[in-house]
């Protein structure tokens, strides 16, 4: 697709890949595009039947969408990405660390029932074919972990606590205690998501990371203000590169997105950038 009009964060480097079908568009991860054996992708706004704030690809059922909206947007989405459906796992996000494991046995169970088991849980592995693990973001970093080795897959989501509390290490834990996945084996793509540009925050935040990461670490993931206003620029992708570094993921094996949700308003939801009035874009990640 020619007509994507996407700020990329870098201009020097490539924006992600663009892929349309049906009306329905979606990006993905030059990295894992490199594996036959998976898919992945990332929802931008184009191609649903949301209007208003949630226009038009939306994935939130919130004030500013109707159920029979979303539930429209996730059928045509995922009839023009190809993928079944019924074997869609979501994660029921509450910015915290927990990771689930999607084994046969969960997906054999109605998908309302799995998602009542996924509750509460922001990070989901899985190694069973047909399965398709989905985040759903409007500003946090979705981070996706390939094992080509053993062709298995996990995906989370970080915001700021969950990228300091780690959960991409966390991700990438459980799938080496279920599938025997070595770090220095996997791929690592990180989704669109807030720039450090973008991204203000306070005291808080900073401390949290301050105790978190080694001080060599500071200076590439946060910077205080000028004038000392007692604001700093957080770089979330750096973060979570940090993250997936100290785990042991050679740099060279994690991806950054290129692409900066509150800079691309018109194309993918933030809630910085709307002041909260937004839906929700989606990223996944399956077996063939």
């Amino acid at each position: 697709m020619t007509d994507f009009p996407l700020k990329p964060h870098d201009s020097d480097a490539p924006p992600p890949p663009v892929h349309e079908r049906d009306g329905v568009v979606w990006m993905s991860s030059s990295a894992l595009d490199a594996l036959p054996w998976m898919t992945n992708g990332t929802s931008p706004r184009i191609g649903g039947v949301s209007s208003g704030p949630a226009s038009a690809m939306n994935f939130c059922l919130n004030e500013f969408d109707t159920a029979e909206n979303v539930a429209r947007n996730r059928e045509l989405f995922f009839a023009a990405a190809g993928i079944d459906a019924g074997r869609v796992v979501d994660s029921r996000q509450v910015h915290k660390t927990d990771v689930a494991v999607v084994d046969e046995a969960l997906m054999a169970l109605p998908p309302v029932e799995r998602a009542r088991i996924n509750g509460g849980v922001d990070g989901l592995v899985t190694n069973v074919p047909g399965a398709t693990l989905a985040c759903y973001s409007a500003d946090c970093c979705i981070v996706t972990i390939a094992d080509p080795v053993r062709k298995a897959v996990g995906i989370a989501h970080a915001g700021w606590r969950g990228t300091v509390g780690k959960i991409a290490a966390k991700t990438l834990d459980t799938m080496a205690a279920h599938y025997g996945t070595r770090a220095s084996d996997v791929v690592c793509s990180l989704g669109p998501s807030i720039c450090k540009d973008c991204f203000e925050v306070g005291e808080d935040v900073v401390q949290a990371a301050r105790e978190a990461f080694p001080e060599s670490a500071h200076d590439s993931i946060f910077a205080a203000h000028a004038g000392g206003d007692g604001k700093y620029q957080f770089d979330i992708w750096e973060a979570n590169a940090q993250v997936l570094l100290e785990a042991g993921v050679p740099r060279s094996s994690i991806e950054k997105p290129n692409a900066c949700t509150c800079c691309n308003l018109d194309l993918l939801f933030s809630h910085r950038a709307s002041s909260g009035r937004r839906g929700t874009i989606m990223t996944f990640a399956g077996i063939r």
